[in-house]
């Protein structure tokens, strides 16, 4: 075995993808980049540099909104799904010798990809922040109630 890393990944990945092959030998959909299970725990382990990123950021939403309530909680996670598919697009685009085609045009990621989901982001961004402001104020308990109409508990 080689001692140069990339030599030892390319290795390795092609082992993994001939193992695959032999598991299916029918063929079928090889999933990868965003779509694989390998990116997807990049970014939820705080280990990598992407995961803790994306911790970090979700710590700031978390430290800004205070109390948090079970519908927040529900955005935020949809909040941290749409900033690892941005996050995949990003990486694919820094990739890329330009964002025009041969043709001309946008990549096909930023024609639907991006502009989908940061505008999803943006929106979800908005609510979160926006139900923060509009919590329902407390009720009283029986107590606190019975005191301001001043009747004895």
């Amino acid at each position: 075995m080689s001692d140069d890393p990339k030599a030892r990944r390319a290795a390795a990945g092609a082992s993994n993808l001939a193992k695959w092959k032999a598991e299916h030998p029918a063929g079928g959909n090889f999933r990868h980049g965003a779509f694989s299970r390998h990116f997807a725990k990049r970014c939820s382990d705080a280990r990598t540099t992407a995961g803790r990123a994306l911790r970090d950021v979700m710590r700031e939403l978390e430290a800004d909104l205070g109390t948090i309530s079970a519908g927040q909680r529900i955005i935020l996670g949809r909040i941290r799904e749409k900033l690892i598919v941005l996050s995949a697009i990003g990486g694919h685009i820094d990739k890329q010798k330009s964002v025009l085609t041969e043709g001309g045009e946008l990549l096909p990621c930023l024609r639907w990809g991006y502009t989908t989901y940061s505008e999803a982001l943006r929106r979800d961004l908005e609510l979160v922040y926006t139900l923060a402001h509009k919590r329902p104020s407390k009720a009283p308990s029986l107590e606190d109630y019975l005191k301001q109409r001043g009747a004895k508990p």
